[in-house]
């Protein structure tokens, strides 16, 4: 016997593959949001202490201060630059992995509404293909030039018939 046409999963594995592929993004966004929390903790405390130690600094600071104070400011520097380097950095990127999703979402939930429309409105028009004649909604061009013909005007194929304006009498 000859092979039957079986459909192939391929589209299926597609859209698993999608599917997934919005998983991982999604899992990597919030981890580095768990990061960026753990960073953020660390950040507050650094300023913390950076307040705390310039209370604490005598009139004339001392050279060790003034050496734990510069190693607090860098620390501080060096986490926003890791904050800054997870939300707007690849391979992190958080914000625009967060718009990427956004945008997915979006399309995904525009995506059914578009089916159920589209499936609508496909039996009226099977309704209407199998009535054999349709009424147009405004006249056929055959009718316009037919007339025109009749009463004797010009007419120019496929443009609008034209009126000929009255001929002006002649005064003596």
């Amino acid at each position: 016997m000859a092979a039957r046409n079986r459909p192939r999963s391929g589209p299926m594995k597609d859209d698993s593959a999608d599917a997934h592929e919005e998983r991982n993004m999604w899992n990597q966004i919030v981890n580095d949001l768990k990061r960026l929390k753990a960073i953020q903790t660390r950040a507050t405390e650094v300023s913390k202490s950076i307040v705390e130690m310039e209370g604490r600094m005598a009139e004339p600071p001392t050279l060790k201060q003034i050496d734990e104070l510069d190693e607090l400011y860098r620390e501080g520097v060096k986490l926003a630059e890791e904050e800054q380097k997870i939300l707007n950095e690849e391979p992190n990127d958080v914000i625009k992995n967060v718009g990427i999703l956004t945008a997915l979402r979006t399309a995904s939930e525009i995506e059914p509404r578009n089916n159920s429309q589209s499936k609508s409105r496909n039996p009226k028009r099977q309704k209407l293909d199998t009535d054999g004649t349709v009424d147009s909604p405004g006249p056929s061009p055959v009718a316009p030039i037919a007339a025109a013909k009749a009463k004797g005007g010009a007419v120019r194929a496929g443009s609008v018939p034209i009126v000929q304006e009255p001929k002006e009498s002649k005064e003596p």
